[in-house]
């Protein structure tokens, strides 16, 4: 259990402190308080609100997301060699690969390998066709 809380922590501390800021930039972080305390609890937390509003956030994010992937997946061997590489739109609706134990290991390594896509809006080419299948 002390395992979880240590990494839901540090995902939570990249997620506030890196990508939000990335993507949103400072001034957007720090005008509705998105960064994460220094120490103790954020005590902010409104259960009140509409859960409509959190659904057209969560729609734009859907939006959002597929520009942020690479238009293919890459597969590399433990050594770090280049296996190969598969389109995104091929494997989005049939993740089968996903389903053997070496190929995962392969891919991420891939992702390990690859280098990381610039933040914009522009939706890379293998990823327009993932959406609402």
């Amino acid at each position: 259990q002390e395992s979880r809380k240590i990494v839901g922590a540090e995902i939570q501390h990249i997620t506030y402190n890196e990508f939000l800021p990335a993507i949103l930039g400072e001034v957007l972080t720090e005008t509705f308080q998105l960064k994460s305390k220094g120490n103790g609890y954020h005590m902010d937390y409104n259960d009140e609100l509409p859960t409509t509003t959190l659904n057209s956030v969560g729609n734009a994010v859907l939006q959002f997301i597929p520009s942020l992937l690479p238009g293919e997946l890459e597969f590399y061997n433990p050594n770090g060699e280049k296996k190969g590489e598969v389109a995104m739109n091929s494997t989005y609706w049939a993740p089968f690969p996903a389903h053997d134990t070496r190929q995962v290991q392969e891919l991420v390594m891939g992702l390990i390998n690859s280098k990381a896509q610039k933040v914009d809006l522009n939706m890379a080419p293998g990823t327009k066709h993932c959406e609402y299948k």
